[in-house]
């Protein structure tokens, strides 16, 4: 390797050399550029400039690499580098765009990152049934729909390129079964799929090509044959406790019914969002009761939203519960709380004292929140609030009164947004 003058970069497949393997230097590229930066499926033209060099060992200067073979992968023509090693070319990208060289002389073969942003753009499908839910049993279904993207008139037919596909999943649960796929797509983007006629979700998808300028998207609808299935509901569906406390347990119950009554060893999936409309995700899963009941406990590790969904099954069609909004606050705790002295004598003065916590990744002291200090005479069973006093800077806080009666003192912390409330234990107070 030493014969080519210097360090070398590796050993490479070299066609322009008589289809042999030769030792070469890695092509380096630098001061890439894209016009225009941010491309999509209306404007998807980009002319990308820069330079190729390489260098014959670790310590050498960059030299240009001159007659370098140049394109934009993807994209058909090519460029070749000036004598200084620049070159300019222009195609249409695609999701991942890059530069790509021909290896020439003593430079290899290499690739470059072209910066530029590629805006999918989204698309729509849609499908209807030839016949109306439920269909009779061994019947033959069309499918019929269309496809479009957005564009900056308007919707766009998706046409030549782009493919569909119908896929049936048994309602009892299994693997997706394909249906029919086209391949190429008919006037303002129509499709058309026929078969025979079988229960499950029916999913009609389109997969983006390899340009991946577009998003995917699908639409489901369950098909019922034959004898259609029982409508099913949740009944009392709850999450709680409300407040909970930041990575406690949120417990999930209700009961699943059809008609009124229980459906039995059903498995319903608790959902968890954080803004109650997007980003659903399966935090929990159980199974109803001989009267349809269930209660289901998952980790709240944030804010958000609760719901319950049943998938469904050859009997029983799917159910969604409402959404549930669950606030998850921080712990806190009162410790040490004591009245004293004891016992007292009447008219002397007595303080009450205690700290507060709270645990945000470790207990840590509760500083400058306002405390609630409340008395309940002996013999009595309700508590007046007897004054109200802050933590310092420690969480301990403490408060003096005047001795009157025998009773039990206790000290709340009421919580906030952030933080859950705690009520102390009480301490009896001897008054003679």
């Amino acid at each position: 390797m030493s014969s080519l003058g210097g360090l070398c970069a590796a050993t490479c497949f070299r066609p322009d050399l008589g289809n042999v393997f030769q030792a070469c230097y890695a092509a380096v590229y630098s001061g890439v550029t894209a016009t225009p930066a941010v491309v999509d499926a209306d404007h998807r033209t980009v002319t990308a400039s820069g330079g190729i060099s390489y260098r014959t060992s670790k310590d050498a200067p960059l030299q240009p690499a001159g007659g370098l073979p140049v394109k934009l992968l993807g994209t058909p023509g090519t460029t070749e580098t000036g004598a200084d090693g620049r070159f300019s070319v222009r195609g249409d990208v695609e999701v991942r765009p890059q530069l790509y060289n021909d290896g020439k002389g003593v430079v290899c073969s290499g690739r470059g990152t072209i910066p530029v942003t590629v805006q999918q753009t989204a698309t729509a499908i849609s499908a209807r049934l030839s016949a109306a839910n439920p269909v009779p049993t061994g019947s033959t279904v069309t499918v019929r729909g269309e496809l479009v993207r957005a564009g900056t008139g308007g919707p766009v037919f998706l046409g030549t390129g782009e493919a569909v596909s119908a896929w049936i999943r048994p309602f009892d649960g299994g693997d997706y079964r394909l249906l029919g796929k086209v391949e190429k797509l008919g006037e303002g983007g129509s499709f058309e799929f026929s078969f025979t006629a079988s229960p499950g979700e029916l999913v009609v998808q389109y997969a983006p090509n390899s340009t991946g300028l577009f998003t995917r998207s699908d639409i489901r609808q369950p098909l019922e044959v034959g004898t259609p299935r029982a409508v099913t509901a949740f009944s009392g569906a709850n999450a709680g406790p409300e407040p909970v406390a930041l990575n406690g347990t949120v417990t999930t119950s209700g009961r699943l019914l059809a008609g009124g009554a229980a459906v039995k060893g059903a498995t319903v999936d608790v959902e968890f969002s954080a803004n109650g409309t997007s980003g659903w995700t399966r935090v929990g899963q159980g199974t109803t009761s001989s009267t349809g009941a269930f209660s289901v406990g998952a980790p709240a590790v944030r804010d958000g939203y609760w719901r319950v969904r049943y998938a469904g099954s050859s009997a029983y069609r799917p159910a969604m519960s409402g959404v549930d909004f669950v606030d998850a606050r921080y712990r806190t705790a009162i410790t040490s709380f004591n009245a004293a002295p004891e016992p007292v004598r009447k008219g002397r003065a007595l303080t009450v004292q205690g700290k507060l916590s709270r645990y945000v990744g470790g207990w840590k002291p509760g500083s400058g929140a306002p405390v609630k200090i409340y008395f309940r005479r002996a013999g009595t069973s309700s508590w007046a609030l007897a004054g109200t006093t802050r933590s310092a800077s420690n969480g301990v806080f403490r408060k003096a009164f005047t001795a009157k009666l025998d009773g039990t003192w206790r000290a709340v912390y009421p919580g906030s947004a952030t933080y859950l409330p705690t009520t102390s234990a009480g301490d009896f107070m001897d008054v003679r």
